[in-house]
C-alpha cells in the first residue's frame, strides 16, 4: 500500500508530532510505502530513503493574516502546483492528513485518492484552539456563539481573519470521506459542528512502550506537560502543598507559568520537593516515568487525548486526573487511577495521597493500566486499527 501522509511539522514539538513520526515508522516497518508531506518546517531538501519520501512545502498553512495576501500568492500558487506534481506522479492509495490547515490544497487531492484526516485538536472548531470559557469549558459550535461568548472581538482583524479560516476548513472538512478521532468526546465535538456520525469514526491513539516501571520508592510524583493556565500546573503546586505524607515531585516541562511555579515553590516551602526538569527529550522522559510513583494531569481545558498518560500507563504508573474531554476513555476510575472533579484540588490531593501511601493499591492499579496499554493503546493495535481504515476506504472507492 501506498499511503501519502501529511502533517505541518516533522520535528517533535508535541504529541502530534511524535505520533506522525511513530505510524510513518510503523508502516514503513510494515512493508508500506510513505510520502510524508510536511507543510510548516521550512523548505528543506527532500528525503528519499527506502520506501520513505519526504517533501516540504511551507507556503501551504501559512498564518492567517498572511494566507491570503496577495504578497504570497505566487509562493502558495508554487506549493499547490508542487503537490499536485508528487501526488499525480506517486499515485498515493489514500492521502492522510493530520494537522493540516490551508483549504485549497482538499478541492484537488480528492480527485486522486480517498482522503482521511486525523482530528487531533479543536483547531478547526474553536476560535482560541482551548474550547474553554471563562467558568467552564465551551460546548458550543463555532459559529454565533463564539461572538456571543466573546470568543471573537467584532474589532480584532486578527480574530475575524481566523474565524473566516476555521469555517473555510470546515466547510472543506465535510468533503474528507472519513475523519478519525482519537476518544468519543471529540467524535462529539465534531458531531456538533455539523459533521455526520458515519464520517466519524474513534480510533484511539497510543504511546511508544516505553516498559514497565523498574524502580519506584512509592513517593515520587510526576507533572509533564507545557506549563500553562490549560494544563493546570498551579493547581498541581496547590495539590503538593495540600499533601501530609512525604514526596518528591518532579514538573517536566516549559511554559509561560513556569517562573510563576517556581516563585510559588519557594513561597510554599516546598523548594527541596519540587524539581523543575525544563525540557526532556522522549528518551530522558522515560527514564523520569519509569520511577514514578504516579502521576497527575491537573487540566482545565477538555483535553482530546492526552498522550503523557497512556506513556505512563506504559510505564505501570497510576494516574490521577481531572475528568475533562477525552481523559476517561484511557483512565477508569478506581481501576488504573482517579477520575477528579475539573478544579477540585482537594480531592485531587486526597487521591494522589491516596495513592502514594498505598503501595498495593498503587501497583494494582499500575498493572491494570498497563493492561489497558496493551489491549488498546499500543501501537501495534493502532496500526492495525489505521490499516483496517485504509483499506475500507480503498475498497469503497473501487
Amino acid at each position: 500500500m501506498k499511503i501519502l501522509l501529511q502533517n505541518q511539522y516533522d520535528d517533535l514539538f508535541g504529541g502530534v508530532e511524535t505520533y506522525f513520526k511513530l505510524i510513518k515508522d510503523g508502516l514503513i516497518e510494515k512493508g508500506h510505502q510513505v510520502i510524508a508531506v510536511y507543510t510548516k518546517s521550512g523548505r528543506k531538501k527532500e528525503i528519499e530513503a527506502g520506501n520513505y519520501r519526504g517533501f516540504y512545502l511551507p507556503n501551504l498553512d501559512l498564518e492567517e493574516n498572511t494566507c491570503y495576501l496577495k504578497t504570497h500568492q505566487r509562493e502558495i500558487k508554487q506549493d499547490l502546483n508542487r503537490l499536485k506534481f508528487i501526488v499525480a506522479q506517486e499515485k498515493p492509495d489514500i492521502i492522510h492528513l493530520n494537522n493540516t490547515h490551508y483549504p485549497r490544497q482538499y478541492r484537488f487531492l480528492g480527485r486522486y485518492a480517498p482522503v482521511i484526516q486525523t482530528v487531533h485538536d479543536f483547531f478547526n472548531c474553536c476560535n482560541t484552539v482551548l474550547k474553554m470559557l471563562p467558568d467552564n469549558i465551551c460546548g458550543y459550535p463555532l459559529g454565533a456563539s463564539c461572538f456571543k461568548n466573546r470568543c471573537i472581538s467584532r474589532f480584532s482583524i486578527m480574530d475575524l481573519w481566523r474565524f473566516k479560516t476555521k469555517c473555510r476548513n470546515l466547510a472543506a472538512m465535510q468533503n474528507f470521506r472519513k475523519l478519525l478521532v482519537a476518544t468519543p468526546y471529540m467524535k462529539e465535538v465534531l458531531l456538533y459542528n455539523g459533521f455526520p456520525q458515519s464520517r466519524v469514526e474513534v480510533v484511539s491513539l497510543f504511546a511508544e512502550d516505553w516498559g514497565i516501571r523498574t524502580k519506584n520508592d512509592g513517593q515520587t510524583i510526576i507533572f509533564a506537560g507545557r506549563l500553562t493556565k490549560e494544563k493546570g500546573v498551579i493547581h498541581f503546586m496547590h495539590m503538593l502543598k495540600m499533601l501530609s505524607c512525604d514526596f518528591k515531585a518532579f514538573i517536566v516541562g516549559e511554559g509561560p507559568q513556569k517562573e510563576d511555579c517556581e516563585n510559588l515553590a519557594e513561597i510554599m516551602g516546598l523548594k527541596e520537593k519540587v524539581v523543575f526538569t525544563g525540557f526532556l527529550n522522549r528518551n530522558e522522559m522515560k527514564e523520569y516515568f519509569s520511577q514514578a510513583s504516579v502521576a497527575v494531569i491537573p487540566s482545565l481545558w477538555p483535553e482530546p487525548f492526552c498522550l503523557v498518560g497512556v506513556e505512563a500507563m506504559s510505564c505501570s504508573v497510576p494516574v490521577v486526573a481531572y475528568h475533562t474531554g477525552g481523559i476517561s476513555h484511557w483512565l477508569r476510575d478506581k481501576y488504573n487511577g482517579y477520575l477528579v472533579e475539573r478544579g477540585n484540588v482537594r480531592v485531587l490531593a486526597q487521591k494522589v495521597e491516596d495513592t502514594l501511601t498505598n503501595n498495593r493499591l498503587a501497583a494494582e492499579m499500575g498493572n491494570n493500566g498497563r493492561r489497558l496499554f496493551e489491549e488498546k493503546f499500543s501501537q501495534r493495535v493502532h496500526l492495525n486499527n489505521l490499516i483496517s481504515v485504509y483499506e475500507t476506504m480503498i475498497s469503497s472507492r473501487k
